[in-house]
C-alpha cells in the first residue's frame, strides 16, 4: 500500500491529475480494479452513464474491466499518447 501512496502523492506533487474535473484512485475509495464495483462507484458519484466516461489506466486487464461496463479506456502509456487518444475520444 505504500508503493501505491507515494505513487498518487508523486502524480499529484507533478499536476498529472489537474486537466481532469475528476479523479477517482481505487486506493482511496477502497475498491480494487478490475472488480465491477470500482467503475460503478465512480459512475454512480459522477451521476454518469457508462458511455459517458472515459477510463485511464496502466494495466490493460483494468482497461479490459471498465470496456466490460461499456466505458471509453485508454492504456496509458505517456502523455502524448494520453493526449492523443482523448482527442480522439471528444471528437466522436
Amino acid at each position: 500500500m505504500r508503493i501505491i501512496e507515494s505513487h498518487s502523492r508523486i502524480l499529484k506533487a507533478r499536476n498529472i491529475y489537474e486537466p481532469f474535473e475528476h479523479v477517482y484512485l481505487s486506493h482511496e475509495i477502497g475498491l480494487i480494479k478490475p472488480n465491477r464495483s470500482a467503475y460503478e462507484y465512480v459512475l454512480v458519484k459522477l451521476n454518469v452513464k457508462p458511455e459517458e466516461a472515459i477510463f485511464i489506466d496502466d494495466k490493460e486487464e483494468n482497461i479490459r474491466g471498465a470496456e466490460k461496463l461499456g466505458i471509453k479506456s485508454i492504456l496509458y502509456q505517456n502523455p502524448d499518447q494520453l493526449k492523443h487518444e482523448i482527442e480522439k475520444i471528444i471528437a466522436q
